[in-house]
């Protein structure tokens, strides 16, 4: 009798783990060699349809951003717009000459103010809030790198 007490609240305790995790067991002699906890399906709950969407031109999933919240490269500056970059748009090779990465993205907070003139580019580097310029760091160019010419380079303490 004891040991018919434990089975059965052996059994009850698994039953109930089941429950818990979401699925009943099913046995029969069909499904001895699979899974014993299947999930149950949730398909015919009787749960609220979820209204059905719409979509037409005055939609709101159609919002766009005004231009100006998207980053802008180097290589998208039109003549006479001027952009603020980060410090790593400025690359400088082993001969210690200055050329601009054309992929480089535009940041609000960059120290490199980058112009686009008819006779090319011209940068303004900007000191940082420690009131120092940034580092840049020498190195070879692959050959494929298509970099950008600067004709001229200013220091500034502070955006005017």
């Amino acid at each position: 009798m004891k040991m018919f007490g434990i089975v059965s609240f052996m059994l009850i305790w698994l039953f109930s783990i089941g429950l818990l995790v979401g699925c009943t067991p099913k046995i029969n002699q069909h499904t001895s060699n699979k899974s014993l906890c299947q999930k149950q399906s949730t398909d015919s709950l009787p749960y609220a349809e979820e209204p059905k969407r719409i979509i037409n031109q005055q939609d709101t999933y159609n919002i766009t951003l005004p231009k100006s919240l998207y980053e802008k490269y180097i290589q998208d500056l039109k003549i006479g717009e001027v952009g603020k970059f980060y410090s790593d748009a400025l690359q400088v090779d082993k001969q210690n000459r200055c050329w601009l990465n054309p992929e480089a993205p535009s940041g609000k907070n960059g120290y490199i103010i980058i112009e686009l003139k008819a006779d090319g580019y011209y940068v303004t580097i900007i000191k940082d809030s420690y009131n120092e310029f940034p580092t840049f760091r020498r190195k070879n160019f692959p050959s494929w790198a298509k970099y950008l010419p600067i004709k001229q380079i200013d220091f500034k303490d502070k955006i005017e």
